[in-house]
């Protein structure tokens, strides 16, 4: 059954009221036409329903300017915040500096404009046999130890039913070319599956699969985690980065360089094209270690074959 905009905005406007999606009770309060386009099955309960609202909203709202996104995320809770609504209306008009009358109105733009996005058949249209997709990545980079190791937890959506394996690579170049080889790389499985088809995809670049417990159904989540040890040998080339080959919502970056070992320079990369990722002229943005000599950066609405990261500098360089 097709949704109009009207009702969409209808459900949306009911799903902010009370506490939005803190709300205890969110998954009797999310209107059939919502459930529908979000992928809330029967038998969700409250902390799944969140979950897919949280991210569902996410990434309708990732295209609007910076003042209708950030009345999204505050008129449906979407940081955590748990206040009433009356309370999130009054913390958008303290942001935009208006009255309260005003902030609804800001509300109310986005809900429209998130309602228009989420029923365009050219921002609906699915990507051709995606297998799943990732809903938030964190990796945890830490350069400071004997053995520098990176840590990656993934939490991915089903795209199809019976999805029984995850195809993964991983790109480890090296600082100088041809320094150390790729099979001394120390790659594990933490949790959420079991590791197969380990094979040398290129000279840099490890490709394995990921066997899951059961097979999952289309919209199931599942989360796992694995790490990486880099021999000292070979060590790392001077950046990090996710390069996603399906759509990733949420990537958070964690890089400790450890205290009084921050690099002199440090960048943020973003929407950057694999190849230029050591060019000095590309775009990216100055960021700064903190005391502990780390970095914590967060990036959305990644898209498929662009890289998100950080490069650096070393201080001695």
């Amino acid at each position: 059954m097709e949704i109009s905009v009207a009702e969409l905005v209808a459900a949306l406007k009911s799903l902010r009221k009370g506490r939005g999606i803190e709300s205890a009770d969110v998954d009797s309060r999310v209107a059939p036409p919502l459930r529908r386009l979000v992928g809330i099955e029967d038998g969700d309960g409250p902390a799944q329903v969140r979950r897919r609202l949280r991210d569902w909203l996410t990434a309708q709202s990732r295209g609007l300017p910076e003042d209708l996104k950030a009345a999204a995320s505050l008129a449906f809770g979407l940081d955590g915040d748990a206040r009433l609504y009356q309370e999130r209306v009054r913390s958008v008009a303290l942001r935009i500096d208006r009255d309260d009358r005003t902030a609804r109105r800001r509300i109310d733009d986005a809900l429209l404009r998130i309602a228009q996005r989420a029923l365009d058949p050219d921002v609906r249209r699915p990507v051709p046999d995606l297998p799943w997709r990732t809903a938030e990545l964190s990796a945890v980079v830490v350069l400071d130890l004997p053995v520098p190791e990176v840590v990656e937890r993934r939490r991915i959506v089903a795209e199809q039913d019976g999805l029984t394996e995850v195809e993964l690579s991983v790109t480890l170049e090296p600082p100088d070319p041809g320094r150390g080889p790729l099979g001394d790389v120390g790659l594990d499985v933490l949790y959420g599956g079991v590791l197969t088809n380990r094979a040398r995809k290129s000279t840099n670049r490890i490709g394995f699969a990921l066997r899951l417990p059961e097979p999952l159904r289309r919209n199931d989540e599942h989360e796992y985690s694995f790490r990486i040890k880099l021999s000292p040998e070979r060590g790392i080339a001077p950046y990090y980065v996710c390069t996603p080959r399906f759509p990733c919502a949420l990537f958070r970056l964690h890089v400790r360089f450890g205290p009084g070992r921050a690099p002199g320079a440090i960048w943020r990369l973003q929407d950057t094209l694999p190849i230029e990722l050591n060019d000095p002229e590309s775009s990216r943005e100055p960021v700064t270690a903190d005391a502990s000599g780390e970095v914590h950066l967060s990036f959305a609405d990644l898209k498929p074959n662009l890289s998100y990261g950080i490069t650096w500098h070393d201080a001695g360089g």
